[in-house]
């Protein structure tokens, strides 16, 4: 049986590093991630509208399929720490997402 002097000098972790992102930075991550998964939501809904037609534009459901597994794509590649791809997805989808949105919503 192993005594405690049998046994490995235990290691003392380095000192704790510098985050590599801040508060904020990580809010602009997940406001990029949720406005390509909108993106991406839109796409779905236009698929499932469209099919339903008597005479559905195939065309158009590949090219929202296609946008949408691009997105899907971008989604899987981004990364926290890539602060230009964030701030260029939320400076880029943020206002597309409001203009379909603003589509979207029942006039009244």
């Amino acid at each position: 049986m192993a005594t405690p002097s049998d046994r490995a000098p235990a290691r003392q972790s380095a000192a704790p590093s510098q985050p590599e992102w801040n508060q904020e930075q990580a809010i602009e991550y997940e406001v990029a991630r949720e406005a390509i998964t909108a993106l991406m939501a839109f796409r779905s809904q236009w698929i499932f509208d469209e099919e339903q037609k008597r005479s559905p534009d195939h065309a158009a459901i590949a090219r929202w399929n296609s946008e949408s597994a691009a997105f899907a794509a971008e989604l899987r590649n981004l990364h926290v720490r890539d602060h230009e791809n964030v701030a260029r997805i939320c400076r880029t989808y943020g206002p597309e997402i409001q203009r379909l949105d603003a589509l979207e919503r029942p006039r009244g």
